[in-house]
């Protein structure tokens, strides 16, 4: 019969609830309860609905607050959705100041999935590195926003006001040196690279067939090549380093390499925009007279593309909020991940596929 090992949904090797019974054999796993439509409910909160009825000011405030890591990048996909049938004429240097922010929050966001799979290998150096590098971020985004989190860059035809960058740019200038220490940290012979090696290669030589996370998906998704929006419009971005890594085993140290690899993408754009800007952003906050419509946009988020569709009121209510998000398929592929694999190897297999209940149980 072997050994029921309930693993969550709170437990050291999980960033947020989740729920999983696992069947062992020793200490491997031979079995997995399988999760009901791949949500458990343990961050259900019906944001969705909460947001319906209310003016489009309140309803950003909501989606941004559905995931502290991917929350700009709702909040900006929501925006461009009111933009794409409203069609305001969007200043360049809002369109630079709301990508500059996206990518801080992916910086952001990418540090704390390292840290924990550091976390995971027992790498606690890394990880309490990743901790501290992550404080930089939030210390820049405080001073040039007054949030720590929850900045509120994007408003439908531009920006809020109140925005300095000289604390991002203070922060971007030391960003090359974050970047350079994951780099080393991941590359053959690297502390984080040893201690993955082989982590959740395919067993028995069959290629496992899971969704993607941004982590390992493939490059040419990503909707700020393949649709291109905002600020990525304008800019010339080397996407070499992702390619490489397209055909790479489906692992925790691929998964790694790619994180760190999109890191030095986002530290590009971050430089680049700021050098755009050449200085403070200058822009009066966002003013746009609301109208009745619908409209729908992809972004990046820092966990995969992500749609949100939106319906409009006259008075400028929301009568209608959709996200899409990849989080629910990658939670429901956990089960499969885990079969056949050592009870030890859980925590790295499930911190390098990034999973987030909070965007997959709106």
């Amino acid at each position: 019969m072997g050994t029921i090992f309930p693993l969550g949904p709170y437990h050291p090797a999980l960033a947020e609830p989740l729920a999983l019974r696992l069947r062992l054999r020793g200490e491997r796993v031979t079995g997995v309860e399988p999760l009901a439509a791949g949500a458990t409910g343990y961050s259900h909160r019906g944001v969705l609905e909460l947001a319906e009825g209310l003016p489009l000011d309140d309803a950003l405030v909501i989606l941004e607050r559905v995931c502290a890591r991917a929350g700009q990048s709702y909040r900006l996909a929501l925006c461009l959705a009111v933009e794409r049938f409203m069609k305001p004429q969007v200043a360049r240097k809002a369109q630079l100041v709301r990508t500059l922010f996206a990518e801080l929050e992916r910086l952001s966001s990418a540090l704390w999935t390292l840290g924990e799979i550091a976390r995971a290998v027992d790498q606690r150096k890394l990880w309490a590195g990743a901790l501290e590098q992550r404080e930089r971020v939030f210390a820049a985004a405080s001073a040039a926003t007054g949030e720590r989190v929850f900045w509120g860059v994007a408003r439908p035809g531009g920006v809020r006001g109140g925005l300095t960058l000289e604390p991002v740019r203070a922060f971007a200038e030391g960003a090359p040196g974050i970047y350079e220490e994951w780099r080393a940290a991941e590359a053959p012979g690297g502390a984080l690279r040893r201690a993955t090696e082989g982590l959740g290669r395919p067993l028995g030589g069959v290629v496992e067939r899971v969704p993607s996370s941004p982590a390992h998906g493939p490059s040419a998704d990503d909707p700020r090549r393949a649709l291109p929006y905002d600020a990525y419009r304008i800019l010339t971005l080397d996407w070499s380093p992702l390619e490489a890594l397209d055909t790479a085993p489906l692992d925790v140290a691929t998964s790694v390499a790619r994180l760190v690899a999109g890191m030095k993408l986002s530290v590009d754009i971050t430089l680049t925009c700021l050098e755009e800007l050449d200085g403070e952003p200058g822009l009066p906050q966002a003013a746009l007279k609301l109208a009745a419509g619908e409209g729908a946009a992809t972004v990046q988020s820092p966990h995969g593309p992500a749609r949100v569709s939106v319906t409009l009121e006259g008075d400028g209510t929301v009568a209608t909020l959709g996200l899409e998000t990849p989080c629910a398929e990658v939670i429901a592929s956990a089960p499969a991940l885990l079969m056949g694999r050592a009870l030890g190897e859980a925590p790295a297999l499930l911190a390098a596929r990034d999973l987030c209940p909070a965007c997959a149980e709106l």
